[in-house]
């Protein structure tokens, strides 16, 4: 996975690539763990892809992106300005 720009103005790029179709589960969080918005799944044959989430309904600060598939789950730090 790859996440850009960082920080982010309007919306966030995430980019990911699997061999297999995969379907992946997202949820912003704050700092402290809350869910401040869960994602639609997503799924994605396999190949590279891009997942753009808009973020400019978020308040400016420090946010984490948490993403699950197939059992594994994965956190990724991120500022809105």
């Amino acid at each position: 996975f790859m996440l850009y720009p960082n920080p982010a103005q309007h919306a966030i790029h995430l980019q990911l690539g699997s061999p297999a179709p995969k379907t992946v589960q997202g949820r912003i969080l704050d700092l402290q763990g809350k869910t401040i918005r869960r994602l639609a799944p997503q799924t994605f044959q396999g190949g590279v892809y891009e997942w753009r989430i808009p973020v400019t309904q978020l308040a400016p600060g420090a946010y984490f992106l948490q993403l699950t598939t197939g059992g594994e789950s994965r956190s990724y730090k991120f500022l809105v300005r």
